[in-house]
């Protein structure tokens, strides 16, 4: 049975109506961009008509064909991409798709993101794990989690994590509030998504989905984690970066002021595009 695409009339994990005013630290980050404002109701139309679909079934149809943005300067998809899809079973015989994206002149030894070093040829004692938005987090899945559950269990290779617009904690445990009416991603289209991800917060492993709440974060991979100035879950990543620095590990920030979650896929003419 598809699990229905239904967003909340009202957050039931952040009171909206307490007051809450930006701080100084980080609230020069809210500030808006001139050039995103003015294709914000474009935007907002897009995930309107994408909020209209039935079920997570066709919203994943829909994302399925979306390639990664290449900015300026960036490879040539026609003649430096190779993309091809894997497949295999997870845990519980549910099947998972591999969209992998590659040089077809790789050189011997490369760095990996994302696993299957044999086949793919490369080093898998240079594996950097990366992530946007929930690829940044989902447990056992990709990035941020992957990191600490490789370390947890004494798998070695990961060098590295990349982490984008990354959702470290469940708002229940870290609330979220300064962005909840954002554009791309509301609380209330993340809440829908959290409750698909992990529908019992009650289960004994639940905050165990969740980087920020891990036991401890020493001994973590170096980090580049990124996030916009407007995005409902900046201060997850500013604040998961601040618990892996308090931890020793080498943590790079970079919180773009103004703009959007994942503004580099849905605006990549936006002049911060090319630096992200």
């Amino acid at each position: 049975m598809p699990f229905p695409l239904v967003l909340k009339s009202k957050p039931d994990y952040v009171d909206l109506d307490a007051y809450f005013k930006p701080l100084p630290m980080h609230g020069h980050l809210t500030q808006h961009r001139a050039e995103y404002a003015a294709v914000q109701p474009v935007i907002d139309a897009m995930y309107d008509h994408v909020w209209a679909l039935p079920d997570f079934d066709v919203f994943r149809q829909v994302g399925r064909g979306v390639d990664a943005v290449m900015p300026p300067g960036g490879p040539d998809r026609a003649r430096d991409v190779v993309i091809e899809f894997l497949y295999f079973s997870a845990r519980d015989g549910h099947r998972i798709e591999l969209k992998v994206y590659k040089s077809p002149r790789v050189q011997k030894g490369a760095a990996l993101m994302l696993k299957n070093a044999e086949k793919l040829g490369v080093n898998p004692e240079k594996i950097i794990v990366a992530g946007n938005s929930a690829g940044g987090n989902l447990k056992n899945a990709q990035a941020a989690a992957v990191a600490i559950e490789a370390r947890d269990q004494g798998i070695t290779g990961i060098v590295a994590q990349v982490l984008h617009f990354t959702q470290t904690c469940h708002p229940k445990f870290f609330p979220e509030g300064p962005n909840a009416k954002a554009s791309v991603l509301n609380l209330a289209m993340d809440e829908c998504f959290l409750d698909a991800y992990v529908p019992d917060l009650s289960a004994p492993d639940a905050r165990k989905h969740w980087p920020f709440l891990a036991n401890s974060h020493r001994g973590l991979p170096p980090a580049l984690i990124q996030c916009g100035g407007n995005d409902l879950l900046r201060d997850d990543a500013l604040a998961y970066a601040e618990a892996l620095e308090a931890a020793g590990v080498d943590v790079e920030i970079h919180a773009y002021p103004g703009l959007l979650h994942c503004f580099a896929l849905v605006v990549p003419t936006l002049s911060d595009t090319h630096e992200f």
